[in-house]
C-alpha cells in the first residue's frame, strides 16, 4: 500500500506543529514524529477498525486526540 499526502496535509501539519510549540516548546516535534510514525504503520493495520460515518477507518494518535 501506498501512502500519497497532499500540500494541505503539509501545510496542516505545519500550522499544528507551531500551535503545539507556542504551548510547550518541542512539543510540535513530538506531534510531528508521532503523526508520521502513525502514518508509516497504517498499511499494517488495514481493515483492523471500523468504518466511521465519513466511509473510512480512523486511527487517532491518543497522545494529540482532542476531546
Amino acid at each position: 500500500m501506498n501512502i500519497r499526502l497532499v500540500d494541505e496535509v503539509y501545510d496542516d501539519l505545519r500550522m499544528s506543529r507551531d500551535w503545539y510549540d507556542s504551548k510547550r516548546d518541542g512539543l510540535g516535534e513530538e506531534f510531528v514524529e508521532l503523526f508520521f510514525d502513525v502514518v508509516n504503520g497504517l498499511p499494517h493495520l488495514t481493515g483492523r477498525s471500523a468504518v466511521d460515518e465519513t466511509g473510512y477507518r480512523p486511527k487517532r494518535m491518543t497522545r494529540f486526540t482532542a476531546v
